[in-house]
């Protein structure tokens, strides 16, 4: 009879320790999707951002293009003015 006893208390703690652990494996895997989404977000935020800049460094390198040129221009119309060969009404 006793060792009735002490095999429904094994059987018992055996229960327990199973619920405990599917319990603790549940968390697991929700902790686990949890960071997997927030790798996948970070991802997402990480390529968007990159996009981003690349499109504000080609913005920037066409801009500076322009004032190059615009810089260029008005450095030969200073040369021609000091040379006398134009003048600022001919503009």
């Amino acid at each position: 009879m006793n060792s009735v006893k002490v095999a429904e208390d094994h059987a018992k703690k055996a229960s327990a320790d199973a619920s405990r652990l599917a319990e603790e494996l549940r968390q697991e895997q929700d902790h686990s999707s949890q960071i997997e989404k927030a790798r996948r977000t970070a991802e997402t935020i990480a390529k968007d951002l990159q996009t981003r800049l690349d499109e504000a460094e080609a913005a920037a390198m066409q801009g500076g293009r322009k004032i190059v040129q615009k810089m260029e221009q008005v450095s030969f119309y200073s040369s021609l003015c000091i040379l006398g060969k134009f003048t600022t009404s001919q503009t």
